[in-house]
């Protein structure tokens, strides 16, 4: 994971990985008010013959959320918190298994740019 970033009226995460995953990263204000989701899912395979994977075999994803994704309301200005949560398929005891590979929080700062 690389920290958080701004820019633009989008604000989100960089996710960097080895392996395919699938899984959601959910928005919320300072307050634990849900503002949105991303929904996430890659297949490393598809990366690769697409030539977006590196040599060392790791990608990046941004989750990105938009100031007015939803059309009904602005966001403010201010902190707001970028949980991850992703799964990946691997194989345990011999069987293939959804397994949970992250659970992380972030904290993101957002500055609305005026008009």
């Amino acid at each position: 994971m690389d920290a958080p970033t701004a820019k633009g009226g989008l604000f989100g995460i960089y996710i960097t990985t080895n392996s395919s995953l699938d899984g959601q990263v959910l928005f919320y204000d300072n307050l634990g008010i849900f503002v949105g989701k991303v929904e996430l899912r890659t297949d490393k395979d598809d990366l690769k013959k697409r030539g977006l994977v590196g040599p060392d075999g790791k990608y990046t994803l941004v989750a990105t959320l938009h100031d007015n994704d939803d059309k009904t309301r602005h966001l403010a200005s201010g902190v707001f918190m970028a949980r991850l949560i992703s799964f990946s398929v691997q194989t345990v005891n011999g069987i293939q298994q959804r397994v949970l590979i992250q659970n992380k929080l972030f904290k993101v700062g957002y500055k609305k740019q005026l008009k």
